[in-house]
């Protein structure tokens, strides 16, 4: 707050009476923070829920006048309650807090990634073969397609599959898991029944 008096004196020397004059001024910006008040964090920055935000602002001078916000580019509207985000993907919010006087903060941009679905299996491994060697390799898929698959591995009988391996007589237990870049993971179990049937082995030429 600011105090300013003034009057005026004409060639004579007659003085009026003193003004005053009461005036603010305000040099700063306001402030605003984004805070996330709910979300289940994953891996690598992503959150494996929907997300709840909360836009809060500050100004010591002339006071806030309010904080506004632009999520995925749609129309700039007053944060008055927290900001919910649901769906999968990224999620850019931009937003600037506005004082009293007129002034406006710089720009702020926050990007909030979301995925909640796991990576997908899918097989086109046999219920039953009457051969012992399979290649697995080419038999299933693992996709994603938000975050996108990090890791896959699969086991054949509790054991690391090398590519192209004989399959014992009885049930053979194929696993194949993923996990994805926000964490989150997936298992698929299939049973594949070896009933019989010969292996072939390469002939062998002897010499005379």
């Amino acid at each position: 707050m600011n105090l300013l008096e003034y009057y005026t004196v004409d060639k004579a020397g007659n003085q009026e009476a003193q003004k005053f004059s009461v005036f603010s001024l305000d040099l700063k910006n306001p402030a605003s923070q984004a805070v996330i008040v709910h979300g289940l964090s994953g891996n690598n920055g992503w959150y494996i829920s929907p997300v709840s935000l909360t836009l809060n602002g500050q100004d010591q001078e002339s006071g806030l006048s309010g904080v506004a916000y632009q999520l995925d580019q749609q129309t700039w509207q007053t944060a008055t309650t927290p900001v919910e985000l649901y769906a999968e993907g990224l999620h850019r919010v931009t937003y600037h807090a506005l004082d009293a006087s007129g002034r406006l903060e710089v720009t702020h941009t926050l990007t909030v990634a979301i995925d909640l679905t796991p990576p997908q299996i899918l097989t086109q491994l046999p219920a039953e073969l009457t051969y012992g060697n399979l290649a697995l390799t080419g038999l299933y898929t693992v996709t994603d397609a938000v975050s996108q698959v990090l890791t896959t591995s699969i086991l054949l009988n509790g054991q690391p599959y090398p590519g192209v391996q004989s399959l014992k007589l009885g049930e053979n237990r194929v696993e194949i898991s993923a996990v994805n870049g926000a964490g989150l993971s997936a298992k698929r179990v299939q049973i594949i029944l070896v009933t019989g049937g010969r292996l072939y082995l390469p002939m062998i030429h002897q010499e005379r």
